[in-house]
């Protein structure tokens, strides 16, 4: 009985992939509960997927409808489908490439010099790898090619 209610408690998920995965988490919970008190989908899946359908968002119920083949919803097509929209929700994320990780490249052409008042802090030294003076190698004048050095 306490997982019925549970059901019938859980928040309307987003559209966003944390928020489905937190509700498809809970449902899976309460169901294996049943499933461990012995309770069979057969006796519940009807009226538990016309509850889940209700909470569902428009729009994830048009994705879903689009994955199924199935003119009427089974409890384990239902769930099956929710995991799949996560993972379609996972992908997409995945592929977008966010400004913040379009960093520039550090350059780690430097030489540490300990300096002599204070011996704990580091001070950056720029250091030229072709004509050792004090700029970046990319940045160097003095040596245009390899056969230069």
């Amino acid at each position: 009985m306490a997982h019925m209610r549970a059901f019938v408690a859980l928040r309307k998920p987003g559209t966003d992939r944390v928020r489905l995965r937190k509700f498809v988490d809970n449902l899976e919970s309460h169901i294996r509960g049943l499933d461990a008190l012995k309770n069979k989908p057969e006796s519940y899946g009807d009226l538990l997927v016309c509850l889940l359908l209700i909470k569902l968002p428009a729009e994830l119920r048009r994705n879903l409808a689009r994955q199924s083949d199935a003119a009427e919803w089974d409890l384990d097509t239902l769930r099956k489908n929710l995991v799949k929209e996560i993972e379609i929700l996972e992908d997409s994320e995945s592929s977008i490439t966010h400004p913040s990780s379009l960093k520039q490249p550090r350059k780690l052409n430097v030489m540490f010099s300990w300096a002599k008042s204070a011996p704990k802090e580091c001070q950056r030294k720029l250091f030229c790898a072709f004509c050792t003076g004090e700029h970046w190698p990319t940045d160097c004048t003095t040596v245009k090619t390899a056969e230069d050095t």
